[in-house]
């Protein structure tokens, strides 16, 4: 595209190569043009799939925001202290790490979100259900997006377990396939 055509001689020949480079260079820019509109395309799918992601990272399902905390309450008639502090501790940590943080975080990091909210749900539901975590730790360092694994969990629990009669169990597992991405897999019996 960067190549012109040089004909002095005769007259006829001369006009062509003319008009052929003067197309060249339209075809030069109408590319430019292209290439410009689609770099602004991404850059806007880009924005708009932060945004999204934003959105739901900024959202605790406020049915278990009401939830953990009337189990705070029905623990405090019980006197089962113990079990209130560790709500409350894994409950703040959970509010302090939706609110206040990266917008990308070490898989170790998002494994300590989804721990505390284990132990919330463990309390809550009395050990009914069983979770295990089945993480290569060589993936622990790599950067995911902030609070993406649990709700994930929670939506196991939710739609799975939870209607489930009985003990259920739930298997989160993490590895790198194809040499650089990040397979999550949350599996439960309910």
């Amino acid at each position: 595209m960067h190549h012109r055509l040089e004909i002095t001689e005769p007259r006829e020949i001369c006009n062509l190569s003319s008009s052929i480079n003067h197309m060249l260079e339209e075809i030069n820019q109408l590319n430019h043009t292209i290439l410009y509109n689609q770099a602004k395309m991404y850059e806007i799918e880009l924005a708009n799939n932060r945004a999204r992601l934003s959105a739901l990272q900024n959202q605790i399902n406020p049915h278990f925001l009401y939830n953990t905390l009337g189990s705070i309450q029905g623990l405090t008639y019980l006197g089962r202290d113990h079990e209130i502090r560790i709500i409350i501790s894994a409950l703040s940590y959970l509010m302090r790490y939706n609110v206040k943080g990266k917008e990308q975080v070490t898989v170790s990091e998002e494994l300590k979100c989804v721990q505390r909210y284990l132990q919330i749900i463990d309390i809550r539901f009395s050990q009914r259900f069983h979770a295990t975590l089945h993480i290569d730790p060589a993936i622990e360092k790599f950067k995911m997006p902030r609070f993406f694994l649990q709700p994930l969990v929670e939506n196991a629990i939710i739609h799975g377990l939870e209607p489930r009669p009985g003990e259920g169990y739930l298997v989160l597992t993490g590895s790198l396939i194809h040499g650089n991405l990040l397979h999550f897999e949350c599996k439960d019996n309910g």
